[in-house]
């Protein structure tokens, strides 16, 4: 009977916001549209310190951007770091300058991170076991927008969309 109240007692204790594995919800591959542009998003499983994504745009049979990101643990919290690409592997972002966001808050199936340099945050929320939705909020001249992306799981590695 102990170990059973033990056991109850670790899968109720949360997740502490500087605790990675707090991010497995994102893990996957995920496919989904924006206005013409047909989008991906591949997550690896959180290992170590970090987890790593990879983002691309195809618009007319071609791809037009990609993106590399990382979550990683530091000493100050949870830290996304993101890199544009333009075809060609060249980067939008200044050498040293990748774009950076801090994790403001985890809940289950959700993470609120807030970019460092500007008033813009980005919300990853998986809704359900096949849908991710990642969700920029910017603030410009003191009016929000909000810009979903909507994916569904894509079955497989390397697989079409369901």
């Amino acid at each position: 009977m102990m170990k059973l109240f033990a056991l109850l007692a670790a899968l109720c204790v949360p997740v502490l916001a500087d605790d990675i594995t707090g991010l497995h919800f994102i893990s996957g591959s995920w496919k989904g549209t924006l206005n013409t542009s047909h989008v991906e998003e591949h997550w690896m499983a959180p290992q170590g310190d970090a987890t790593v994504g990879m983002y691309r745009v195809i618009r007319d049979g071609k791809t037009r951007m990609t993106e590399l990101c990382v979550m990683e643990q530091r000493p100050e919290g949870i830290v996304l770091f993101l890199r544009h690409f333009s075809p060609g592997l060249v980067a939008r972002e200044e050498k040293d300058s990748p774009n950076r966001f801090t994790l403001e808050k985890l809940e289950p199936n959700r993470a609120t991170f807030l970019q460092d340099s500007a008033p813009t945050r980005l919300i990853y929320e998986r809704v359900d076991e096949d849908r991710l939705v990642i969700t920029l909020v910017k603030v410009q001249d003191g009016k929000e927008s909000r810009t979903p992306f909507e994916y569904r799981r894509i079955s497989g590695a390397g697989a079409g969309s369901r």
